[in-house]
């Protein structure tokens, strides 16, 4: 059905499964940066009410992983970690995926079990443009999310992107690629949390 048609994909691996299939494909990157670069950039820094600076993290078990691997246990050390770095830094939790409502409670569950209050995971906001802007309220994000990364960088905010399997590395990879304000791309398979 696709054979006469140009596709668009965003990452090598997709591009390589195109080409397997005899397929016309080119790698362009994922349309969330052209939504995003189409709002206000000038980031928004905004300090906490104590005045501490704010720390977004969308942690969200990838689809795609080996299914022996449940990354919880390295995302909860990922948090605790956080937290050890004192009150002048507030931890957020944000939903930005297809299913907000599943990723609330996941991250709720994941700020309870590193010993952060768990309303401290904002509820998910369902309209995409007002969640991407309220990312500019992070001053770092830290996330599992493709998206989360296109929009902490088109927004110039410093970002880590965590990634592991083939598909989402790949994906990650593609986000982050030439974009300075992506410091990292963690691998949990082979990085220690800390």
């Amino acid at each position: 059905a696709l054979g006469h048609a140009e596709l668009r994909v965003r990452d090598a691996v997709s591009l390589d499964f195109c080409r397997r299939c005899g397929l016309n494909a080119t790698v362009e990157p994922d349309d969330a940066f052209a939504l995003v670069k189409g709002m206000v950039t000038t980031s928004s820094i905004a300090l906490s009410e104590s005045g501490a600076r704010k720390i977004g993290v969308c942690l969200f078990p990838q689809y795609g992983r080996k299914a022996d691997c449940d990354f919880s246990g390295w995302l909860i050390k990922c948090l605790h970690g956080l937290k050890a770095q004192g009150p002048e830094w507030k931890i957020e939790g944000f939903c930005f995926h297809t299913s907000p409502d599943a990723e609330f409670r996941e991250m709720q569950d994941l700020f309870e079990s590193a010993g952060l209050p768990p309303n401290q995971v904002l509820a998910p906001n369902l309209d995409f443009r007002r969640a991407a802007v309220s990312v500019r309220n992070y001053d770092l994000i830290i996330t599992t999310r493709f998206h989360a990364v296109v929009v902490a960088n088109a927004f110039g905010i410093p970002n880590i992107a965590i990634a592991s399997g083939e598909y989402y590395l790949a994906k990650m990879k593609a986000a982050v690629a030439g974009h300075e304000f992506s410091s990292s791309l963690v691998n949990p398979e082979i990085v220690a949390p800390e």
